[in-house]
């Protein structure tokens, strides 16, 4: 990352997969990307501008991400858990490479959700933007607002989504648990036929590069659904 001094840089990420904390240089690591290169592109905002993160009100024009304006959405996420709006998530997308990898702009977070099914067996976001609804977060299109950063949650499509829900690891970040899908699942993922775009299969060939990647689960999920480079 550009103005991430070299004695800065973590040489592991995480010794292992499944351990429950990041080190301190990874913290720190995640802390300043995030302060620099998550930002709402999509809402007009520059990655190297200054801006306010306070504030309410549907989709804010410019804002930036702050380390705290992230851990509460996070706790925000998991609250949803505790009440039993949703059974279980994972945080996927671009936002997740960020626990694992350098990091890649995005505007939004990707909450893979496992939801109650209800007797008609018809799976609904309903009962996600009722508990937006209580708590504040406006919605806009498929986002909502919550604590301030624009989330998007989707349901489990497939069987691979809902195995890479069930794996993801947990990471503490600033003193909340969260839930990461594991960078040989967001390969997968991101290889899947609808998912399969150039700018996805190059963040898939970024993970591949993991120096902790378990290339041997990778393999086996591939082959276990179908999918390729």
């Amino acid at each position: 990352m550009d103005g991430l001094r070299q004695d800065r840089r973590p040489q592991t990420r995480l010794d292992r997969f499944g351990e429950h904390e990041v080190d301190l240089a990874v913290q720190d690591l995640l802390e300043e990307r995030l302060d620099v290169h998550v930002g709402v592109e999509g809402l007009g905002l520059k990655l190297d501008q200054q801006v306010d993160v306070a504030g309410g009100g549907p989709f804010p024009g410019r804002r930036m991400l702050s380390i705290m304006a992230f851990a509460d959405t996070l706790r925000a996420v998991n609250s949803m858990k505790a009440e039993g709006v949703v059974e279980e998530y994972a945080i996927a997308g671009a936002m997740a490479i960020v626990f694992w990898a350098e990091p890649v702009p995005t505007f939004d977070l990707d909450v893979l959700v496992v939801l109650p099914v209800p007797e008609g067996g018809l799976v609904s976001l309903d009962r996600i933007y009722r508990w937006a609804e209580s708590r504040g977060y406006p919605a806009q299109d498929e986002h909502i607002l919550v604590a301030g950063l624009p989330t998007q949650f989707v349901p489990w499509p497939d069987p691979l989504a809902r195995e890479a829900i069930a794996a993801a690891a947990e990471i503490d970040y600033q003193g909340v648990v969260v839930r990461v899908v594991r960078p040989e699942y967001l390969i997968a993922l991101y290889l899947q036929p609808q998912a399969k775009t150039p700018r996805r299969r190059e963040r898939a060939s970024m993970l591949l590069e993991l120096p902790s990647l378990n290339r041997g689960l990778v393999d086996e999920i591939l082959n276990r659904h179908g999918l390729s480079f």
